[in-house]
């Protein structure tokens, strides 16, 4: 199933639950109000927001078409709104909503425009604190790493360890440059090294021609998709190297690039994330979704590079007049 027909999917599943909810008279307060339907969600996982508007005869409210949301939270996919005629008195709309990190995450505030024949009032509806989930498995709560052992010993000295320590360190700078120096000379027979980018898309089509998804094979091919994106990271922003986590990816300074091509980077690695290692079944085309969000970020960031480097050309060339 594509994106767009699972939003589908999820705006239809919101309405029979806006339209069973009214069925059962829990809106007879005849009170405006906001409130979230999802017993438990965890990161990633669609959260049922449900807004409820009484409205008089001749009135009409109009729910947004799309939720402004920032942050770790986001919007997936367009409203479902309960037929008017069908609860007489109000007035309900459901949207579905994720967010990408654990914990609270507070939600904006609603402004619905109410349109009757003595004009247009407008009814504010403050939404719940959303509570998220970790997708880590609940067996590693509590686990924590054991104290180091001594194993040198009180009567031991340590000097001996610090000369070796010492000789291995220069043993290890001695071949760093006679490795750097070898390489430095065999460079004048070769041709123009590939590019980073290059080496990525080619990475990532040699992935799709593996034909990984045709085996069953899904959590290697996620795990292939985010290794040639870190690999390629690491090549050309140090500060995300392949080393990283994506926890930890996403506790670093930005190396200069917008914040949304790092909410777009740490959308597809927190996804993959939950196919590795959260057990985490992806249905339809969210395997080849990921995969086209991986090479198109890669896309993204070598015109935004490019554009960098032409604005710094310019800003040189305009300084040396």
């Amino acid at each position: 199933m594509s994106r767009r027909g699972t939003r589908r999917a999820r705006g239809g599943g919101a309405l029979c639950a806006v339209l069973l909810l009214l069925g059962h008279g829990a809106l007879a307060a005849q009170r405006p109000a906001a409130t979230i339907r999802s017993d438990s969600v965890t990161v990633g996982d669609p959260a049922l927001l449900v807004l409820e508007v009484p409205r008089a005869e001749g009135e009409s409210v109009r729910f947004p078409d799309t939720l402004a949301l920032t942050g770790d939270l986001e919007y997936l996919g367009p409203a479902s709104v309960a037929p008017e005629d069908r609860v007489p008195g109000i007035a309900a709309a459901a949207y579905h909503v994720t967010a990408w990190r654990p914990g609270e995450h507070a939600l904006p505030a609603i402004t619905v425009p109410v349109d009757g024949p003595e004009g247009t009032r407008t009814v504010r509806l403050e939404p719940p604190v959303l509570r998220v989930g970790s997708v880590l498995p609940s067996d590693t709560a509590g686990v924590e790493p054991r104290p180091p052992k001594d194993v040198l010993g009180p009567d031991r000295t340590i000097l001996p360890a610090l000369i070796l320590l010492a000789l291995l360190i220069s043993a290890a700078i001695a071949i760093g440059r006679w490795w750097a120096r070898r390489r430095a000379s065999g460079r004048a027979g070769e041709g123009p090294a590939v590019r980073p980018a290059e080496a990525a898309l080619a990475a990532l089509d040699g992935i799709q021609e593996a034909g990984l998804l045709n085996r069953g094979e899904v959590k290697e091919y996620y795990a292939r998709t985010t290794r040639v994106l870190r690999d390629y990271l690491n090549a050309v922003e140090p500060a995300w190297g392949a080393g990283l986590t994506t926890a930890e990816i996403d506790a670093q300074v930005d190396p200069g690039l917008r914040p949304v091509e790092k909410r777009e980077l740490l959308t597809v690695l927190f996804r993959a994330d939950r196919v590795k290692f959260a057990r985490h079944r992806p249905a339809g085309d969210e395997p080849e979704a990921l995969w086209r969000a991986a090479r198109d970020w890669i896309v993204a960031h070598e015109e935004a590079m490019a554009e960098r480097r032409r604005a710094a050309a310019a800003a040189v060339a305009e300084a040396a007049r």
